[in-house]
């Protein structure tokens, strides 16, 4: 059974149970509660919609007059004000008529002589039940799955940076050493101790020579 999604869907399918339910009224188990329902739902939603129509109208024509008065040309001529019918409150008008709807199609769907072709005529079914959706009306599902832990193979690891080879590899740069070095003196640089060390026996020999 195609959903019943708009606000025209619901129109359609009443204006359809309205010129057949009389017919199918016993093979479906309708009642006369049931075909008062259908009647009053069509009457006031119609009335809702074309009213809703006018209304709008109405707005837009006051929105254009508000705009043409706040910047429009000196020379415009200002068209005449709007008029808009005043509405009539629908007698009896209640909530819900789409789930009121829905549950007496369930409802007759389970009647005693209920078949496929009595719910096309109910404007309930489509006329080739084989048929496939009309991608218009049909929304895709996306679902949110959870993120996956990484899972390495035994045979192979992940590669650290530094031991890439080849072209691959990112050349990187020495960074200057900042201060005093810690390198060794070289082996034939003298040391501070053998420096005093070789100053203490030039002075000894030179009082020797004196």
């Amino acid at each position: 059974m195609p959903q019943i999604k708009t606000y025209d869907q619901l129109i359609a399918v009443l204006s359809a149970m309205i010129a057949n339910f009389p017919t199918y009224q016993t093979q479906i188990g309708g009642t006369p509660a049931d075909a008062t329902l259908i009647n009053q739902a069509f009457a006031k939603l119609n009335y809702l919609r074309d009213y809703s129509e006018t209304v709008d109208a109405f707005k837009k024509g006051v929105f254009q007059m508000k705009q043409t008065a706040f910047n429009g040309s000196v020379d415009e001529v200002m068209a005449p004000f709007p008029v808009v019918v005043p509405g009539e409150a629908p007698e009896l008008l209640q909530a819900g008529y789409l789930e009121r709807v829905n549950n007496l199609i369930r409802r007759f769907k389970l009647g005693p002589g209920y078949n496929h072709d009595i719910g096309v005529a109910l404007g309930f079914e489509t006329s080739d039940p084989s048929a496939p959706a009309d991608p218009s009306t049909v929304k895709p599902r996306l679902r949110r799955s959870p993120p996956r832990p990484v899972i390495w193979p035994q045979s192979w690891s992940p590669i650290a940076p530094n031991q890439i080879s080849g072209k691959f590899r990112r050349r990187q740069r020495q960074r200057p050493r900042i201060g005093r070095s810690s390198k060794p003196p070289p082996a034939n640089r003298p040391t501070s101790h053998s420096r005093l060390q070789l100053r203490a026996s030039r002075s000894s020999s030179r009082s020797a020579f004196n």
